[in-house]
Formats: structure tokens, sequence, C-alpha cells
């Protein structure tokens, strides 16, 4: 009987978890070749919802920066339009220092609480604990997804995320218009039926990064490309 309704319970747990959808990419530039790999993924149980998003420099990338790995992750609920984030974390890892930022979503009291921890060669630095000056409960991972997943329903304008502290919490997307679209689509050797969005991030010292992707009807991120990248220039992401 204990083994009858161990079978059971099994079975409906697994009904409720769709099979995680990985995405990886090669990331490039024309003078350096292969600078690291991107892997994404999301599942999903029931309403929830788990994104992991990892990169990890290779070649003279990970040289220069002491095998640097970075790691996103977002956990909430997805609604009828998008998704509802509780939880994000932004780590950077090397062989030197270790950065990593925990965000937790309160929608009840309408609040986000940032705990900030930072070691270096393995002994901690500091720790401290904030509540930032804006609320949201969408992160920068479930933002990401919310837009490549829904293609037809992005819009030009300011989105608001946690983790985005440095451009006041906000997000800016841009979609060009169909002449520059299709020198980007050339330009990323995209589908024709992708569709060009513009994502720019606010960085220190007033300047702007901004990342120029390719989506595909389906929902998938099918290649993107950033400019002005210190030493290598150009930095593109493809599939692997």
């Amino acid at each position: 009987m204990k083994r009858l309704m161990c079978v059971w319970l099994i079975t409906v747990v697994a009904s409720r978890v769709l099979a995680a959808e990985v995405w990886e990419y090669r990331v490039s530039s024309a003078l350096f070749g292969t600078l690291g790999k991107v892997t994404m993924r999301e599942e999903r149980t029931g309403k929830q919802y788990h994104i992991t998003a990892v990169a990890e420099t290779r070649g003279i990338a990970a040289t220069l920066t002491r095998h640097r790995k970075y790691r996103a992750e977002s956990r909430g609920i997805v609604g009828t339009q998008r998704r509802h984030s509780r939880y994000y974390l932004y780590e950077v890892v090397d062989h030197k220092k270790h950065k990593r930022d925990e965000y937790r979503i309160d929608p009840k009291a309408k609040k986000v609480i940032k705990t900030s921890q930072r070691w270096k060669k393995g002994k901690p630095e500091k720790k401290e604990q904030h509540r930032l000056d804006y609320y949201t409960d969408r992160d920068l991972a479930s933002l990401f997804y919310d837009l490549v997943t829904a293609p037809t329903a992005i819009r030009s304008g300011e989105y608001p995320a946690v983790g985005a502290e440095k451009s006041h919490g906000r997000v800016r997307i841009e979609l060009p218009d169909a002449r520059s679209a299709q020198k980007e689509r050339e330009r990323l050797q995209a589908s024709p039926q992708s569709r060009i969005l513009y994502i720019l991030i606010d960085q220190k010292g007033g300047k702007q990064r901004k990342i120029i992707a390719a989506v595909t009807p389906q929902g998938r991120l099918e290649s993107a490309y950033t400019v002005a990248v210190p030493v290598v220039g150009v930095l593109y992401m493809k599939p692997r």
C-alpha cells in the first residue's frame, strides 16, 4: 500500500512539472573567437516558474577575468499575462572575488529587500541589507523571458525591473523601424520572420549598454549582439 501511494504521489507531481526548456548559446567576437557560453532554462511546476541563466567565460575572456562566471535566478508565479517574481538572485564568481545579490519581493507589503554579500579569496568582506526605493514584482530575468516568449506583445517603452538599480529600476525597450530591423537581421543572420528589439541598460559613468536581439515568432531568442565591449569590440551570442 505504501509503495502504491508513493508511485501515485510521484505520478501526480510529475504531471505538474513541465520538462525544462534549455537554450544554449555561444558567445564570440570576430577578433578573439569563442569567449564564453550561456545556458538558460525555465522549469514550470503548476503555476510556479524557476528561471536560471548561467554565463561562463572561455578563452582569452576567461584569462582576463580569472575564469569569471555569472549566474541569475528568478522564482515566482506565472500569471495570465506575465511572470510575477518573488525571488531574484544575481551572482558573479571568479578565482578571487565573489559577489552575491539576493532580492526578496513582497507583493503584500509592496517592498523589495536586497541582501548583498561580498567575499575575497574565500573570506567574507561585506554583508548589508536594505529596502529598494522602488517596487515591482518583475526582475531582469523574468522580464527577459516575458519579452522573448511573447514577441507579439512587445512594445517600446520603459519596463520596471528588480536588479536594474543603476538605471533607476527601469529597462528601456525600443523597436526599430522596418528598414533598420532588416539591417539587424542581416547582421545577425536571423530569419526574415524574427522580431528585432533593442534593450537599453544604463551603466556606471552615465554610459549605456545596448543589446540588439532577434526573437523568433515561436518565442525564442534566435541571436543577439552588443557593441562597445572593452577590448573585444562587438560581442555576438548565437545558438550552439
